[in-house]
C-alpha cells in the first residue's frame, strides 16, 4: 500500500498494486518464468509528476549449458 501525494482530484489517494511472479524449473537445465506487474492496472505516480506504467506482462526461458 502506498499513496498518491500528486496533485489533483486524487491527491493523497491511497493505491494498491499487484504483481505476480510465477518461476516454473521445467528441467535441471532449463527454467520457464511468467510475471504480470501491476495487474489490476491502477493509474498512480511513484514519484511526483511521473506516472506509473499500466499493467505489463512479461515471459521468459532461461537455459543453462
Amino acid at each position: 500500500m502506498a499513496a498518491d501525494m500528486s496533485h489533483g482530484p486524487h491527491r493523497g489517494r491511497v493505491y494498491a498494486v499487484w504483481d505476480e511472479t510465477v518461476h516454473y524449473q521445467d528441467a535441471p537445465f532449463q527454467a520457464t518464468t511468467a510475471a504480470i506487474d501491476n495487474a489490476t492496472n491502477a493509474a498512480y505516480m511513484e514519484a511526483l509528476g511521473y506516472p506509473a506504467l499500466g499493467r505489463a506482462v512479461r515471459a521468459g526461458l532461461r537455459v543453462a549449458f
